[in-house]
């Protein structure tokens, strides 16, 4: 595994016990993500139920090289007696600058769409974010082969040794939240990003891209509900490497909902 989680990813021999108890633990914290994302959904308006999906897909995040790698790194600290406190104010940290960096990116790219969509073809760029949507589910149910474009880097892991640890904690939170600077995992990201653009509204674009972030937060907000004990750390993240296809399934459907967003949106006339 690359990554910060390779730093502190203590060695420990994985038993069924230990390894239903993780299942159990991500089972419950998805399901409760489902739960969220589902009340968002059944407001039955369109920019909640599109907040509803990109919350569904920040958290199938979790699966990917840096959601793995973050959990791990940051977690078994929150484990500890002792150590509570710096695990709290190392998750504030980097959940907060994920919030400014989402938030910028979200009025920088509807601001953006503002300025080139004229409002006179305000429809058929939602056509364009629907079209992807639909390329977007069939890539992730292997109805085609070929995956939209995305970058193909991870947060850095020399910062957790060069810098102090919420300093670390920081630019990692930072630079995740950008959302378009690191690998996707899936490819519903392409929706909360080209939405924004798509609508021009700064203050939508804004949440939008903060409820994606926060979606892909939980793991680390809830990070000592999913782990037993540092001893089973490997338990966990092995547990949610080999729970990928529940993740694709979240991801589609986040897609889903935010696809019927769109939907509703052009119903509306925006």
């Amino acid at each position: 595994m690359t990554g910060p989680a390779a730093e502190i990813r203590p060695e420990a021999q994985t038993t069924p016990a230990a390894a239903g108890s993780a299942r159990a633990r991500l089972v419950g914290v998805t399901g409760g993500v489902w739960a969220l994302a589902a009340a968002l959904a059944l407001s039955g308006e369109p920019r909640a139920v599109a907040m509803g999906g990109a919350f569904a897909i920040g958290w199938s995040h979790l699966v990917g090289r840096c959601g793995i790698s973050h959990l791990g790194t940051m977690t078994p600290r929150g484990k500890i007696p002792g150590q509570r406190r710096y695990w709290l104010v190392q998750v504030l940290v980097y959940v907060a600058a994920g919030v400014v960096a989402s938030a910028a990116v979200g009025m920088g790219l509807a601001a953006i769409g503002g300025l080139v969509i004229p409002d006179s073809i305000r429809d058929a760029a939602l056509g364009v974010v629907i079209l992807v949507a639909g390329v977007a589910a069939a890539s992730e149910l292997g109805l085609i082969r070929w995956r939209l474009p995305e970058p193909n880097r991870q947060t850095r892991q020399a910062w957790g040794y060069t810098f102090r640890r919420p300093v670390a904690a920081a630019l990692w939170g930072f630079g995740l939240g950008l959302t378009f600077a690191t690998v996707f995992t899936f490819s519903g990201v392409w929706l909360v990003l080209t939405l924004p653009a798509a609508l021009g509204e700064a203050g939508f674009g804004a949440a939008l891209l903060v409820t994606h972030w926060l979606g892909r937060a939980v793991s680390i907000l809830a990070g000592p509900v999913l782990l037993h004990s540092p001893a089973y750390t490997n338990e966990l993240l092995d547990e949610i490497e080999e729970s990928r296809t529940v993740f694709r399934i979240t991801n589609i459907a986040g897609i889903v909902l935010m696809a019927a967003a769109l939907v509703g949106l052009l119903l509306e006339g925006v």
